[in-house]
């Protein structure tokens, strides 16, 4: 390890992190939602037991690619659910990104 960064600015440095300032213009329109009230409890893999992904945690070994991953394993059980549990796919972590190391960004 060693010294990163050391003669910028923060403002550079931020702008790496990459969230974008907020602009006046873009303004959402706020929407007020009724009152909802949740369970105390609630678990997916018994709300849907026909959709084994819910149930999955895949490894990612290495890759620094939790995103691509989370990406996958949320479409993975949506299309099930949406289903009713007839289609059961497991979407490609590998579809969505490349593990080559720090060659092309380490995931």
């Amino acid at each position: 390890a060693g010294v990163n960064f050391e003669h910028v600015k923060p403002d550079y440095v931020k702008g790496l992190c990459g969230s974008l300032k907020e602009d006046p213009k873009q303004k959402l329109p706020v929407r007020v939602h009724p009152i909802v009230f949740l369970p105390d409890t609630f678990d997916a893999r018994t709300q849907w037991p026909n959709c084994p992904t819910i149930k999955e945690v895949r490894d990612q070994a290495s890759c620094g690619s939790c995103w691509a991953f989370g990406a996958v394993e949320a479409m993975s059980d949506r299309y099930c659910i949406a289903s009713g549990g007839d289609t059961n796919v497991h979407v490609s972590a590998e579809d969505l990104l490349t593990c080559c190391g720090f060659e092309c960004g380490a995931g």
